[in-house]
């Protein structure tokens, strides 16, 4: 009995579905369970999905939804070390999740071909991220946020070659590539933004100068490289490279007044690896 799963499934992937496998002159569709190195969350490591949608007139759609846990365990670790008021109740644990989605235009040079070529994407990033809990957890120890939720937009790109590992049709089609994506702030809320008047002039102004929510974000960099297999209806991705989280403005401003006791620190380069795995419905 315990057969019967197993061989429904590998029928379901020999069978044509509503979509299509490269060369096909069908869109192509494909959904892929998603692990990303996060080194800024609590636990490295963000889990979630991605869809994908490439179409025959050079069209490409991506979503991935992320989910990580923050903060770090070096930053709880001196949070509990100094609530405000010092008497507060601390709880054992200031974990909170954290959702981000990664929402994806392209227009996309062969999307859907396997013939042996070069491949581009050039399109538009826009990040959605948001905390659940985050409030909840550091607000009774001083330590609410400035904000919970944030928008970013910029320009996304990669270039490579694609090309099948052999010559017969039902050959894995392998496509590399180098990519680069900037996203930058547009606008922030939530968390101290949306408490109160106080929090709000707290969180944007910085002696004399009063900044937009947008001003709470840095921009996002990276850069990576790429490879994508598919072979019939099943997909496998591996990215590697690097990202670069700019100081906001406000943190900026912060750093240069003397009436904060914060340092000016770079952020630093962060290496950047996701893994994916997946089928082409």
């Amino acid at each position: 009995m315990r057969s019967k799963p197993v061989a429904l499934a590998l029928a379901l992937l020999a069978t044509p579905a509503f979509a299509g496998v490269p060369g096909e002159d069908k869109p192509v569709v494909s959904g892929l369970a998603t692990a990303v190195y996060d080194a800024d969350a609590r636990d490295p490591l963000a889990i979630g999905g991605e869809l994908r949608a490439a179409f025959p007139f050079d069209l490409e759609l991506r979503g991935r939804l992320l989910h990580t846990r923050t903060p770090p365990r070096s930053i709880e670790d001196f949070m509990r070390a100094n609530p405000e008021p010092s008497d507060a109740q601390v709880p054992e644990s200031l974990a909170y999740s954290r959702w981000e989605s990664r929402l994806q235009a392209f227009w996309s040079l062969d999307a859907t071909e396997r013939e042996t070529g070069p491949r581009v994407r050039a399109g538009a990033l826009g990040v959605i991220a948001g905390t659940s809990g985050a409030s909840r957890r550091l607000g009774p120890i001083g330590w609410s946020p400035d904000y919970t939720a944030s928008f970013q937009l910029g320009p996304s790109a990669a270039v490579g070659w694609a090309t099948p590992l052999r010559d017969t049709p039902e050959a894995a089609l392998l496509d590399v590539r180098l990519g680069g994506s900037l996203a930058m702030p547009i606008t922030a809320g939530g968390g101290r933004l949306s408490i109160s008047s106080e929090d709000r002039a707290f969180a944007l102004t910085v002696d004399d100068d009063v900044f937009s929510p947008s001003g709470l974000l840095g921009r996002e960099s990276r850069a990576w490289v790429e490879g994508t297999l598919i072979h019939r209806r099943l997909i496998f991705g591996l990215e590697v490279g690097l990202e670069h989280n700019a100081r906001s403005a406000v943190r900026r401003a912060r750093a240069g007044s003397p009436n904060w006791n914060i340092e000016d620190t770079p952020e630093r380069v962060a290496p950047h690896a996701a893994v994916q795995f997946g089928l082409l419905f």
